[in-house]
């Protein structure tokens, strides 16, 4: 080969490193702009290491109430009181149960799994639009909340991937009825959302909250935006409604850990940092008798029970957990006239979950470290008492109290 040659080859070489360079470089740059907010994983701590029975061993029976392998992770639980119906919802689909355990019907969200956990594929699917999209390839990850709805019965709010890719709501035929997919080409990162009847029209309106500077956006049914709040990484979003003007507000945490509700008009009616410190992920709860909401938040080993002007209704000991943790919870009445309050709160990175169990007088009176993400918390009704539900890994346990107590 001639030196010409050689030196012609090598111009060749180096430009194919150069556009080699240039694709890793880009693809590197687009991995850090979706995921350089997502915090680093660290090593399970030695004392959550080991799922166990902290505190109350032998006072509640712990045992299966639902399972199937291939569901996934359960992020929702709802209860209508007074109705023999339980929802079941997660990565997988949407479960309809008798307070038995009897499965009623189920819906997939996905078209892959459906023939493995839930028989023939429901062929009208098959050439719908929506399920061509990336979302029914969703990655694990996906977070369902279960929607009461005005008229009755419920819909599904899925949230597919980590950083999400698209938020649809789902009736609970499993018809896709909206779609919303953020604009990635103006950095729009979608943290969490939320539906509800915010605007008091009898319609399901969509509270999207954003990382970065995007804030909160509500959503009509046609995806028309009603309005915008300015924020920084809405790292969780919910709805509440007061008791008493039976008017539904928007609730969210910020960047700077705070507490911000909106009302269906926009407006900011409170912006605060809890009792419980920087906020991040929240529940909503009934609190024992009391008919106003709560929410509940984890900081430097206790859950905090507030309401939406931040002062603490309750402080409540809870071990090892703090603002990373996910919390949710709720009122069970493990006797007649004893009404209890149960406090589950998860971490993803860890795969670990705390079950927490106070008396009628805010005693702790049971913990448990579970070795699994449990995301859901509810109660079924069992004569003039009720049984405890943890939604986890593709399945659900029960606690009641064990004979004796």
């Amino acid at each position: 080969m001639s030196s010409g040659e050689s030196q012609g080859v090598g111009r060749i070489l180096l430009v194919v490193a150069a556009i080699f360079l240039i694709i890793v470089g880009g693809l590197a740059g687009l991995a850090y702009r979706f995921f350089h907010h997502l915090p680093k994983p660290e090593p399970v701590p030695v004392a959550l290491q080991v799922p166990r029975v902290e505190q109350g061993a032998g006072r509640f029976r712990k045992t299966l109430f639902w399972r199937n392998e291939y569901f996934g992770a359960v992020t929702a639980l709802h209860h209508q009181p007074g109705a023999d119906l339980l929802v079941i919802a997660g990565e997988g689909g949407a479960v309809f149960l008798d307070t038995s355990g009897k499965v009623q019907r189920s819906i997939a969200w996905e078209k892959s799994p459906w023939e493995a956990w839930n028989g023939t594929p429901l062929q009208a699917w098959k050439d719908h639009p929506v399920l061509k999209s990336s979302f029914w390839q969703s990655s694990p990850g996906t977070k369902v909340k279960i929607i009461p709805l005005v008229e009755g019965g419920v819909g599904f709010l899925v949230q597919s991937g980590p950083v999400v890719d698209e938020v649809m709501f789902v009736d609970s035929a499993g018809k896709p009825r909206w779609s919303y997919t953020p604009n990635r080409s103006k950095d729009e990162f979608v943290d969490d959302a939320a539906a509800a009847d915010f605007l008091g029209d009898g319609k399901v309106e969509f509270a999207i909250g954003y990382g970065g500077g995007g804030g909160v956006r509500l959503l009509d049914a046609a995806n028309r935006q009603v309005w915008h709040q300015s924020d920084g990484n809405v790292w969780h979003i919910e709805s509440i409604q007061d008791a008493a003007t039976s008017k539904r507000y928007v609730v969210h945490s910020n960047a700077g850990g705070q507490l911000v509700v909106v009302d269906g008009q926009g407006n900011v009616v409170s912006s605060a940092q809890p009792a419980s410190g920087y906020l991040s992920d929240f529940a909503v709860t009934d609190w024992k008798k009391d008919r106003q909401r709560r929410l509940v938040a984890c900081g430097d080993d206790a859950a905090f029970v507030f309401g939406l002007e931040g002062p603490a209704t309750a402080k409540l000991p809870a071990e090892h957990c703090n603002y990373l943790w996910e919390p949710q919870a709720t009122p069970v009445r493990f006797a007649r006239g004893q009404t209890w309050f149960a406090v589950l709160a998860a971490h993803g990175y860890w795969g670990r979950s705390l079950l927490y169990l106070y008396d009628d007088q805010n005693r702790l009176q049971y913990q448990e470290i579970l070795g699994e993400k449990c995301g859901a918390l509810t109660v079924v009704s069992d004569g003039d008492r009720e049984k405890l539900l943890a939604g986890c890994d593709s399945q659900v346990w029960q606690y009641e109290p064990a004979s004796g107590h």
